[in-house]
């Protein structure tokens, strides 16, 4: 099928297009690919339109959250976190989703079965929460 627009647009309507034909429901989280314009020779100014997790969040949706299907609680959450220098960004789950996290938990209760998903697998993101540098500072490195 060919794409009905040029540019950044043009891909979106192409992707939605696909969607369509396959005619499933489809879940996205959003991945480190999906931030648009923080590294330095993107050409991208930050507040254009669509910089950083905005493009993500105008053409596929929220960058977090849950949806009960079939007796199961489904949690999508954010593992791209932008740095500081809004060059860059790290793996783990921010504060304010950790809290929304905790309340959307306790609102499926403890008999209902979770499933979790994210971009960057948690436990590679061990060392986003230690004050520790990975590697260097750790013994045996």
């Amino acid at each position: 099928m060919p794409c009905r627009t040029s540019g950044q647009s043009g891909f979106f309507a192409m992707y939605a297009d696909t969607e369509h034909i396959l005619g499933l429901p489809i879940y996205h989280v959003i991945g480190n690919h999906d931030v648009f314009g923080i590294k330095p020779g993107s050409g991208a100014v930050s507040g254009a339109a669509g910089y950083g997790k905005k493009m993500f969040e105008d053409k596929i949706g929220q960058t977090y959250r849950s949806f009960d299907h079939k007796g199961y609680h489904f949690i999508l959450l954010d593992s791209i976190q932008l740095t500081g220098d809004t060059s860059a960004w790290e793996a783990r789950i921010d504060d304010r989703q950790l809290a929304w996290l905790a309340e959307d938990l306790a609102r499926s209760g403890p008999s209902v079965p979770v499933i979790v998903t994210v971009h960057v697998p948690l436990v590679t993101s061990f060392y986003s929460y230690q004050p520790v540098q990975y590697p260097a500072d750790l013994p045996g490195w």
